[in-house]
């Protein structure tokens, strides 16, 4: 995602940023079927998989997954959008980003010690 973004600035602000007309309810952009909703859909399957094994704290998966995508979303924007302030070096700042999200969802009683992952980001 942030690779995305960092890569694609012109796309990912007319995709993510840019308001667009009105979504009709019957073409809802986060159905299933539709490719932002199965990516979400995947996201929050995934929280609560965590969850249910115990190294994922009681969160609901749609309230949580929405959280962090607006997280992740919006941390992204900035990078792209705001170029004047002194941001640390893009892949330091995501990890650390990243490694703060995971840490606000483990569960006290995780299992394992290190929920981090190595992220293809830049």
């Amino acid at each position: 995602y942030f690779h995305f973004g960092l890569s694609n600035r012109e796309l990912y602000r007319l995709a993510f940023i840019v308001e667009g007309p009105p979504v009709d309810p019957a073409d809802n952009p986060m159905q299933a079927d539709a490719p932002a909703g199965h990516f979400f859909n995947q996201f929050s399957e995934i929280i609560g998989e965590g969850v249910r094994c115990g190294e994922i704290r009681r969160v609901d998966p749609q309230s949580a997954g929405q959280t962090i995508w607006a997280a992740v979303q919006g941390l992204t924007a900035l990078l792209i959008s705001d170029r004047n302030f002194p941001w640390l070096q893009p892949e330091a700042l995501i990890n650390t980003f990243m490694e703060t999200l995971i840490a606000g969802l483990r569960s006290r009683d995780a299992k394992h010690d290190d929920l981090s992952v190595e992220l293809p980001i830049l």
